[in-house]
């Protein structure tokens, strides 16, 4: 009884365009005999529930993720598949995106994680999402989740084709770009004893069945910019003491680029892709005391004084947030500087300050680094790169807009 309601699934599977993802023994598998119950889409992020949240090398701890807006698309991954449809118009090979709170809306499904876990939580009217069942229950999905921070995008930005998903952005230094594609973790798999059945549930995620078996989607996101923190550190001026204020710091990147933000071949393919000749000078920004971002550092706040020995050390000091920029092989800096001598003259350099930063093997996506700034005097500093581990998802406070606007 058991191998003929196996091969009428298998039948079903097959009507319905999913590729062979089955193995031999399936119709060992006990799970089949009833698809009618619903069991609604659950995601996590950074790690299954049951696991304890210990970072990926790239994001981080998974707290700072609370209450942060992202967006989600669930599509087909057989050889039918097409990113260009809705889940307005057909949702079994679009399985989310936001047209079912949005009507005619090409964006992912917003979402938020939880206060209480790491669980995805819906946003929008349809607050829950259903994988299909019955006929369709043998469909696979691919997900994909990205990040905008509080980036603002119309609909014109968003382009989706047959075989992916892109949106144009422009950065401002301040905020954060992240994407990923959910996939399952040795961990979610470590539960089944059976060689053969951890690979079918490997081959079979995501979907009705892999559900019923506990095995939910797990978005491990990725930065795609580069990080640059600050410091300044007082150095050994020979005429004597001179206090030495940091206005303003700004760095030459590249700002326009597109975000693919889901790809029907490999997880690779996302990202960002800059426009090669579009440059802007990006500040580093500080958070006012109501907890937004300003223009650039707050006036005053970063004054330090030169050293009158060459034995001393100076303490740094680190200004400002973090200034995220499209990854370059070098970038230049410009530093805007007031100098006060002893007496109380104050001279300030109307022109900055042109810093060159360098750093073996470029500055990478997803990577962090310190950008020391010694400080002589407002005429003379000297800079020093040093690659920092960026593990904190590069957490930017956001506002409580929506990222989508203008529909």
């Amino acid at each position: 009884m058991m191998k003929k309601g196996c091969i009428w699934v298998m039948a079903v599977i097959l009507a319905v365009g999913c590729a062979d993802r089955s193995y031999g023994g399936m119709e060992d598998e006990e799970i089949f005999d009833d698809m009618t119950e619903p069991i609604p889409v659950k995601i996590h992020i950074g790690a299954a529930e049951t696991i304890v949240p210990k970072g990926s090398g790239v994001i981080g701890d998974v707290t700072e993720w609370k209450g942060e807006k992202f967006y989600v698309y669930a599509f087909g991954n057989d050889m039918l598949a097409t990113y260009d449809v809705t889940s307005k118009t057909d949702g079994s090979r679009c399985l989310i995106d936001g047209s079912k709170d949005v009507p005619g809306t090409l964006a992912g499904k917003q979402a938020y994680m939880m206060e209480t876990s790491n669980v995805v939580a819906w946003s929008g009217p349809d607050e829950r999402v259903y994988y299909p069942f019955g006929s369709e229950s043998g469909i696979v999905y691919d997900f994909f989740a990205y990040y905008l921070d509080d980036i603002q995008v119309q609909e014109m930005d968003i382009t989706r084709l047959q075989e992916k998903i892109m949106i144009r952005v422009e950065i401002d230094g301040s905020q954060d770009l992240m994407s990923s594609k959910a996939r399952v973790l040795a961990d979610q798999l470590a539960g089944f004893d059976d060689e053969q059945e951890r690979l079918y549930m490997e081959n079979y995620c995501y979907s009705y069945y892999a559900a019923r078996k506990g095995i939910d989607p797990v978005f491990v996101f990725k930065h795609h910019l580069t990080k640059l923190d600050f410091m300044v550190t007082p150095a050994y001026n020979a005429n004597g003491k001179r206090t030495v204020t940091v206005d303003r710091i700004e760095v030459k990147s590249k700002y326009r680029a597109q975000f693919t933000v889901a790809d029907r071949g490999s997880s690779d393919n996302l990202g960002l892709l800059f426009d090669d000749d579009d440059y802007a000078r990006l500040a580093l920004k500080d958070v006012g005391p109501d907890g937004q971002m300003l223009d650039g550092l707050e006036e005053g706040r970063y004054a330090i004084t030169t050293l009158d020995a060459s034995q001393d050390r100076g303490t740094p000091i680190s200004v400002g947030t973090s200034l995220l920029l499209a990854p370059d092989e070098e970038y230049t800096g410009y530093a805007y500087l007031t100098e006060t001598y002893p007496d109380g003259t104050v001279h300030e350099y109307p022109e900055p300050l042109e810093l060159v930063l360098r750093n073996p093997g470029g500055f990478l996506p997803g990577n962090g680094y310190t950008v020391n700034i010694s400080v002589y005097g407002a005429t003379r500093v000297e800079v020093n790169i040093m690659l920092k581990p960026w593990n904190d998802g590069g957490k930017i406070e956001v506002d409580d807009e929506d990222a989508f606007g203008n529909y």
